[in-house]
Protein backbone atom coordinates (compact mmCIF):
# COMPACT_ATOMS: atom_id res chain seq x y z
CA UNK A 1 0.00 0.00 0.00
CA UNK A 2 1.30 3.44 -0.81
CA UNK A 3 1.76 6.67 1.30
CA UNK A 4 -1.34 7.73 -0.48
CA UNK A 5 -3.94 4.72 0.51
CA UNK A 6 -1.84 5.04 3.95
CA UNK A 7 -2.38 8.20 4.62
CA UNK A 8 -6.34 8.33 3.61
CA UNK A 9 -7.09 5.35 5.75
CA UNK A 10 -5.36 7.05 8.98
CA UNK A 11 -7.59 9.81 8.06
CA UNK A 12 -10.78 7.74 7.84
CA UNK A 13 -9.53 6.38 11.29
CA UNK A 14 -9.46 9.85 12.68
CA UNK A 15 -12.39 10.67 11.58
CA UNK A 16 -14.55 7.57 12.92
CA UNK A 17 -12.42 8.03 16.33
CA UNK A 18 -13.40 11.43 16.48
CA UNK A 19 -16.93 10.62 15.98
CA UNK A 20 -17.53 8.19 18.06
CA UNK A 21 -16.10 10.16 21.03
CA UNK A 22 -18.59 12.97 20.85
CA UNK A 23 -21.07 9.63 20.95
CA UNK A 24 -19.43 8.73 24.10
CA UNK A 25 -19.51 12.38 25.36
CA UNK A 26 -23.14 12.21 24.97
CA UNK A 27 -23.60 8.85 26.26
CA UNK A 28 -21.91 9.75 29.20
CA UNK A 29 -23.95 12.62 30.26
CA UNK A 30 -26.92 11.09 29.49
CA UNK A 31 -24.87 8.29 32.45
CA UNK A 32 -23.83 10.90 34.50
CA UNK A 33 -26.04 10.01 37.01
CA UNK A 34 -26.35 6.32 37.02
CA UNK A 35 -24.61 4.29 39.34
CA UNK A 36 -21.14 2.38 38.56
CA UNK A 37 -23.09 -0.60 35.81
CA UNK A 38 -23.80 2.59 34.09
CA UNK A 39 -20.14 3.98 34.21
CA UNK A 40 -19.05 0.47 32.92
CA UNK A 41 -21.02 0.68 29.82
CA UNK A 42 -19.30 3.84 28.45
CA UNK A 43 -15.73 2.52 29.53
CA UNK A 44 -15.43 0.20 26.11
CA UNK A 45 -16.76 2.44 24.00
CA UNK A 46 -13.62 5.12 25.26
CA UNK A 47 -11.36 2.65 24.84
CA UNK A 48 -12.59 1.76 21.14
CA UNK A 49 -12.35 5.91 20.22
CA UNK A 50 -8.80 5.95 21.35
CA UNK A 51 -7.84 3.36 19.56
CA UNK A 52 -9.10 4.70 16.46
CA UNK A 53 -7.34 7.99 16.94
CA UNK A 54 -4.30 6.58 17.90
CA UNK A 55 -4.13 3.91 14.97
CA UNK A 56 -5.19 7.20 12.65
CA UNK A 57 -2.64 9.13 13.85
CA UNK A 58 0.14 6.58 13.12
CA UNK A 59 -0.82 6.01 9.54
CA UNK A 60 -0.74 8.90 9.01
CA UNK A 61 2.56 9.84 10.87
CA UNK A 62 3.97 7.01 8.56
CA UNK A 63 2.49 8.47 5.51
CA UNK A 64 4.49 11.80 6.07
CA UNK A 65 2.34 13.48 3.81
CA UNK A 66 1.52 17.24 3.29
CA UNK A 67 1.32 18.66 5.97
CA UNK A 68 2.87 16.33 8.02
CA UNK A 69 5.46 16.16 5.79
CA UNK A 70 8.39 17.54 7.93
CA UNK A 71 10.53 15.31 10.65
CA UNK A 72 8.84 17.37 13.64
CA UNK A 73 5.54 16.85 12.36
CA UNK A 74 5.62 12.96 12.45
CA UNK A 75 7.73 12.76 15.10
CA UNK A 76 5.19 14.85 17.04
CA UNK A 77 2.28 12.75 15.39
CA UNK A 78 4.01 9.71 16.54
CA UNK A 79 4.26 10.40 19.83
CA UNK A 80 0.74 11.43 20.11
CA UNK A 81 -0.14 7.91 18.51
CA UNK A 82 2.19 6.08 20.96
CA UNK A 83 0.48 7.87 23.81
CA UNK A 84 -3.15 7.68 22.49
CA UNK A 85 -2.69 3.31 22.02
CA UNK A 86 -0.87 3.12 25.52
CA UNK A 87 -3.96 4.65 27.14
CA UNK A 88 -5.87 2.12 25.13
CA UNK A 89 -3.39 -0.82 26.18
CA UNK A 90 -3.79 0.60 29.73
CA UNK A 91 -7.51 0.80 30.43
CA UNK A 92 -7.47 -2.44 28.75
CA UNK A 93 -4.97 -3.88 31.75
CA UNK A 94 -7.16 -2.17 34.08
CA UNK A 95 -10.73 -3.73 32.45
CA UNK A 96 -9.47 -7.37 32.63
CA UNK A 97 -8.27 -6.50 36.18
CA UNK A 98 -4.36 -7.48 35.51
CA UNK A 99 -2.43 -6.36 38.70
CA UNK A 100 -3.40 -4.01 41.47
CA UNK A 101 -6.31 -1.75 40.50
CA UNK A 102 -4.24 1.54 42.10
CA UNK A 103 -0.74 0.35 41.50
CA UNK A 104 -0.85 -2.37 38.67
CA UNK A 105 0.74 -2.62 35.09
CA UNK A 106 -2.60 -0.17 33.85
CA UNK A 107 -2.12 2.18 36.06
CA UNK A 108 1.99 2.34 34.98
CA UNK A 109 1.11 2.10 31.51
CA UNK A 110 -1.62 5.18 31.71
CA UNK A 111 0.43 7.12 33.95
CA UNK A 112 3.49 7.09 31.02
CA UNK A 113 0.75 7.33 27.65
CA UNK A 114 -1.21 11.07 29.46
CA UNK A 115 1.56 12.75 29.36
CA UNK A 116 3.40 11.23 26.22
CA UNK A 117 0.36 11.66 24.34
CA UNK A 118 -0.30 15.74 25.77
CA UNK A 119 2.93 16.38 24.69
CA UNK A 120 3.17 15.00 21.07
CA UNK A 121 -1.18 16.74 20.77
CA UNK A 122 1.06 19.94 21.65
CA UNK A 123 3.69 19.50 19.28
CA UNK A 124 1.28 18.54 17.12
CA UNK A 125 -0.65 21.31 17.32
CA UNK A 126 2.01 24.33 17.92
CA UNK A 127 3.70 22.34 14.25
CA UNK A 128 0.52 23.12 12.22
CA UNK A 129 -0.46 26.21 13.40
CA UNK A 130 2.95 27.62 11.92
CA UNK A 131 1.15 26.85 8.32
CA UNK A 132 -1.62 28.76 6.96
CA UNK A 133 -5.19 27.94 6.07
CA UNK A 134 -6.68 25.36 7.24
CA UNK A 135 -3.85 23.59 8.98
CA UNK A 136 -3.53 26.79 11.26
CA UNK A 137 -7.05 26.19 12.46
CA UNK A 138 -6.51 22.59 13.32
CA UNK A 139 -3.57 23.24 15.04
CA UNK A 140 -4.73 25.76 17.12
CA UNK A 141 -7.89 23.71 17.91
CA UNK A 142 -5.59 20.91 18.78
CA UNK A 143 -2.90 22.98 20.96
CA UNK A 144 -5.68 24.69 22.65
CA UNK A 145 -7.82 21.77 23.49
CA UNK A 146 -4.86 20.05 25.59
CA UNK A 147 -4.43 22.56 28.53
CA UNK A 148 -7.79 23.55 28.07
CA UNK A 149 -8.65 20.37 29.36
CA UNK A 150 -6.08 19.62 31.38
CA UNK A 151 -7.17 22.87 33.30
CA UNK A 152 -10.68 21.92 33.69
CA UNK A 153 -10.04 18.39 35.00
CA UNK A 154 -8.12 19.78 37.73
CA UNK A 155 -11.20 22.41 38.66
CA UNK A 156 -13.97 19.22 37.63
CA UNK A 157 -13.77 17.52 41.11
CA UNK A 158 -15.18 20.77 43.02
CA UNK A 159 -16.84 23.06 40.83
CA UNK A 160 -19.22 23.08 37.58
CA UNK A 161 -16.87 25.27 36.03
CA UNK A 162 -14.49 23.22 35.90
CA UNK A 163 -16.16 20.23 34.20
CA UNK A 164 -17.60 23.38 31.55
CA UNK A 165 -14.10 23.94 31.06
CA UNK A 166 -13.03 20.37 30.30
CA UNK A 167 -15.79 19.44 27.93
CA UNK A 168 -15.03 22.60 25.99
CA UNK A 169 -11.47 21.36 25.78
CA UNK A 170 -12.42 17.91 24.78
CA UNK A 171 -14.47 19.37 22.31
CA UNK A 172 -11.96 21.53 21.21
CA UNK A 173 -9.26 18.30 20.48
CA UNK A 174 -12.53 16.21 19.38
CA UNK A 175 -12.50 19.20 16.39
CA UNK A 176 -8.96 18.89 15.73
CA UNK A 177 -8.19 15.19 15.49
CA UNK A 178 -11.41 15.66 13.12
CA UNK A 179 -9.52 18.75 11.33
CA UNK A 180 -6.22 16.14 11.09
CA UNK A 181 -8.20 13.72 9.42
CA UNK A 182 -10.08 15.60 6.93
CA UNK A 183 -6.77 17.67 6.16
CA UNK A 184 -5.63 13.82 5.78
CA UNK A 185 -7.93 12.44 3.28
CA UNK A 186 -8.23 16.17 1.59
CA UNK A 187 -4.23 16.59 0.65
CA UNK A 188 -3.40 19.85 -0.58
CA UNK A 189 -6.33 20.60 -2.96
CA UNK A 190 -5.62 23.16 -5.48
CA UNK A 191 -2.13 24.21 -4.24
CA UNK A 192 -0.99 27.74 -6.11
CA UNK A 193 2.40 28.19 -7.62
CA UNK A 194 5.32 28.92 -5.17
CA UNK A 195 3.34 27.34 -2.25
CA UNK A 196 4.79 23.62 -0.71
CA UNK A 197 3.41 20.51 -2.34
CA UNK A 198 2.88 17.07 -1.09
CA UNK A 199 6.19 16.15 -1.74
CA UNK A 200 7.16 19.59 -0.42
CA UNK A 201 8.74 21.01 -3.14
CA UNK A 202 7.54 24.74 -4.34
CA UNK A 203 5.01 24.57 -7.69
CA UNK A 204 6.25 25.96 -10.13
CA UNK A 205 4.23 27.99 -12.95
CA UNK A 206 3.76 26.19 -16.28
CA UNK A 207 5.15 26.67 -19.21
CA UNK A 208 2.69 27.48 -22.50
CA UNK A 209 3.54 25.04 -25.46
CA UNK A 210 2.38 25.04 -28.69
CA UNK A 211 2.71 21.13 -28.57
CA UNK A 212 2.04 19.90 -25.09
CA UNK A 213 5.71 18.31 -24.78
CA UNK A 214 7.80 20.90 -24.78
CA UNK A 215 8.08 24.79 -24.67
CA UNK A 216 8.78 26.47 -27.88
CA UNK A 217 12.12 28.23 -28.29
CA UNK A 218 12.46 31.22 -30.08
CA UNK A 219 15.06 30.96 -33.34
CA UNK A 220 18.01 32.21 -32.89
CA UNK A 221 18.24 35.08 -35.51
CA UNK A 222 21.97 35.88 -37.10
CA UNK A 223 25.22 33.85 -37.14
CA UNK A 224 28.24 34.00 -34.31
Amino acid sequence: MGSLGLRHIGGLLLIAGAVLAAVSLVIGDQLGTLDAAGTQLILPVQTVFVSLLGAGAAAVSIAGRWPFDSRLAQVALGLTAIGLLGLAVGSLLIAFGLGDPASGPGIVVSLIAVPTAALGAILTGLVLAELTGAPRAVGAAIAAGVPVLFLGSLLAPSTSVGLAIAGLGFVLLLMGFAGLGLLAIRGPGNVEPGEPSEAGEPVEASVATDSGDSPKVPPVQGTL
